[in-house]
């Protein structure tokens, strides 16, 4: 049985980037069976995705049989329709926007403009010259599924004009894809990991402040929390919660193994609330309090710095 179509992401009559007007409407339609649309235009532009699934894609006069990866640029005015066979499913992403010159940079003093203003314009106007030629132009690129994601994923990210201009590149990015087909493709997967690299040396740098919050890894790395912590989970095996402590314990580990520092400094050093707190972990984590383990796993010299420390001294000879 045929499913109605289910805007998952962005009701269209609201514009999901307030401070990035530009984009009118951030839509995910899911369908099964036989559908489609009537012939219809826009005074806007559009950029559908194909997200998973297959059908077709009509402009003007033109049909194209679409899979997952392909994405199809409307410019405003141009009729288009879909068409979805039946016992086909399918799942597309869609962004209306404004299409237009970038605006000419305000002239106001740096004391005078307004400070939250995102500070972005429109399209560049020779990235606008590329498009305007041709009312609709057809790319195909393994990466559109995840670049959706990642853009939708910026909903989650703190509003202001930093998140402007991060859209605003985003958008441009593909834009620039549309213009020239040839260009080459970036590698996300890098990016991430050097997004997660980024976050786990802050995690560290700032271990002695306390436990550091998934938010401030993932504004580090560049990612929405949610983006954030499944990457670092798909990269690490682990939430990013749970690697901290472990990483904090592994280092206390090391602490006691082979320093003659006081387990009360070590905790301190690892940013632990108090002892008691660093101790409950740690044996929660190695079955050993910090004095076990230091005894067990010592290296010989710690381990003699301790017994000494616990000698009692000897009586003075009458």
């Amino acid at each position: 049985m045929a499913r109605d179509w289910k805007r998952e992401v962005m009701d269209a009559r609201r514009t999901p980037f307030p401070e990035y007007p530009r984009i009118i409407a951030l839509i995910e339609t899911v369908a099964e069976g036989a559908t489609g649309s009537e012939h219809h235009s826009h005074p806007w532009a559009e950029m559908n995705i194909l997200l998973e699934g297959r059908g077709v894609w009509c402009a003007g006069d033109d049909e194209f049989e679409v899979k997952q990866g392909d994405a199809f640029l409307l410019l405003p005015g141009t009729l288009h329709h879909t068409k979805w066979p039946e016992g086909t499913g399918f799942r597309a992403g869609t962004i209306d926007f404004e299409i237009g010159p970038t605006p000419e940079v305000s002239t106001q003093s740096s004391e005078s403009r307004d400070p939250n203003a995102p500070g972005v314009g429109g399209m560049k106007t020779w990235l606008l010259e590329a498009l305007i030629d041709r009312p609709y132009r057809r790319v195909s690129w393994d990466a559109f599924p995840e670049w959706w994601q990642r853009f939708c994923d910026e909903q989650e990210a703190p509003a202001g004009r930093f998140r402007a201009l991060r859209v605003e590149s985003g958008l441009q990015e593909v834009l620039a894809r549309f213009a020239d087909p040839d260009i080459e493709q970036p590698d996300w997967r890098m990016a991430e990991r050097r997004g997660l690299d980024r976050a786990m040396r802050y995690m560290v740098r700032k271990m002695a402040e306390g436990p550091v919050t998934v938010a401030e890894m993932a504004r580090v790395a560049g990612m929405s929390r949610s983006k954030f912590a499944d990457q670092f989970r798909e990269v690490l095996g682990t939430p990013p919660h749970a690697y901290a402590t472990a990483l904090r314990i592994w280092m206390a580990e090391a602490g006691l193994a082979g320093s003659n520092a006081s387990a009360v400094s070590i905790s301190e050093s690892l940013g632990f609330s108090s002892p008691q707190h660093f101790s409950r972990v740690f044996k929660a984590t190695t079955g050993l309090t910090p004095q076990e383990y230091r005894s067990r796993w010592g290296a010989p010299w710690v381990r003699h710095m301790g017994a000494k420390r616990g000698r009692k001294p000897k009586e003075a000879r009458p």
